[in-house]
């Protein structure tokens, strides 16, 4: 796939920020964007405060707990701010776990501001899309002792332009990128300069006003509470249901043996989301196919959203089982093809549409969300 290349240029073209993208680097290549962040901060030292690093390819990603952030070149937006921070800086220590948060919700909120889908946060720090993830954060901090002058480095992943393929196999049913649910282009410079302003607008206020505001939003934006999930509690698997976060962003967890639990992001990750009745939630009795038995195993083909439609006016919603049929040319990409064919039925008002491949698919599922805005964001899925 063709891409722009993101230029500090088009990243800072309209960028209002007290502190964060004072300066602006995009590297073509890196090992890991933080580690490039944490060097120019040791060469810099108060001056690399608010500098906003980028690259267009990292050949040793991480992600937290130690595991791999794979991409390829030109495809996502990969961010590293470095925070000059601590008692002789000009700028107030912030515990790790508060920017973890303010910088999810940054994400969330450029995501949205840039391609107008609407995404939701996972604890500690993970951006979910229709229950794939397309966005993660890393936070990490090096000071000479707890407390005292240092670099902090947010380190932030945004899958942008990918399709299916781009993904290793084992990851096709868990990540998503921005362009495999939206319509029209994505533009990467727009993500990025959303990104650095909400994430500016985050960390000024948490220089003058206690957590709690930043903690609601997040809240606000997030899909965990009272989900049942499996747990990695430092190194032990624990069954339960999430209650909420507190104002330090700690998880409240009520395992199934009873009692309640406060974990940190340090020690703790949710392993697998469970469905009321202790299974995976990617697979729902509300999405068996007619007349099959209870205990039937999911389909081959798997289901899928097959499509997005954002309505501003009426919504019509297809009855259950009713086949959505692409029969635009080949030629056209199936994206494209989606929109057209959302695009010309009667009542919608369409502003986008997606499917994932073409063909004809069974609906089997349909949920509507009112936006924001005012309109809905009806969402079918279905199996091949």
């Amino acid at each position: 796939m063709s891409f722009q290349p993101l230029t500090a240029e088009l990243v800072h073209r309209g960028l209002a920020t007290r502190r964060i993208g004072r300066r602006i680097i995009v590297l073509p290549e890196t090992g890991s964007t933080n580690d490039a962040a944490f060097e120019c901060a040791a060469r810099d030292g108060a001056d690399a405060d608010g500098l906003a690093l980028f690259a267009e390819h990292q050949t040793t990603g991480r992600g937290r707990l130690g595991r791999a952030w794979s991409d390829r070149a030109g495809q996502s937006v990969l961010c590293s701010v470095a925070l000059w921070q601590g008692e002789r800086a000009r700028e107030p220590l912030i515990a790790p776990a508060l920017l973890s948060l303010a910088a999810g919700i940054a994400a969330c909120r450029a995501i949205r501001e840039s391609t107008g889908l609407t995404s939701a946060l996972r604890w500690p720090n993970d951006v979910f899309l229709f229950d794939r993830k397309v966005a993660g954060v890393l936070i990490e901090q090096r000071l000479p002792r707890p407390g005292a002058t240092g670099v902090t480095v947010i380190g932030v992943g945004i899958n942008c332009l990918q399709g299916p393929e781009d993904f290793d196999a084992a990851l096709r049913t868990l990540a998503a990128s921005l362009a495999m649910h939206t319509a029209g282009p994505v533009d990467r410079a727009a993500v990025a300069r959303a990104l650095l302003a909400h994430l500016d607008s985050r960390l000024e206020r948490l220089d003058v006003d206690a957590a709690r505001d930043l903690v609601d939003e997040w809240r606000a934006l997030s899909d965990d509470r009272d989900h049942r999930v499996v747990l990695s509690d430092g190194g032990v698997e624990r069954r339960g249901r999430i209650v909420d976060i507190d104002d330090e962003g700690r998880l409240v967890f009520q395992p199934d043996m009873g009692g309640e639990l406060l974990l940190r992001a340090e020690t703790a990750s949710i392993i697998q989301r469970l469905n009321a009745r202790g299974e995976d939630s990617r697979w729902r009795a509300m999405n068996r196919p007619r007349g099959a038995p209870r205990t039937a195993k999911r389909p081959a083909g798997g289901f899928r959203v097959i499509a997005m439609i954002h309505c501003a006016g009426r919504l019509t919603v297809p009855p259950r089982s009713k086949r959505v049929g692409l029969s635009e040319p080949r030629s056209v990409s199936e994206r494209d093809r989606a929109a057209k064919h959302l695009e010309n039925r009667p009542g919608l008002g369409v502003s986008a549409g997606f499917a994932a491949r073409p063909g004809a698919h069974v609906c089997s599922e349909r949920r509507a969300t009112d936006q924001s805005d005012g309109s809905r964001l009806l969402t079918l899925r279905g199996s091949d």
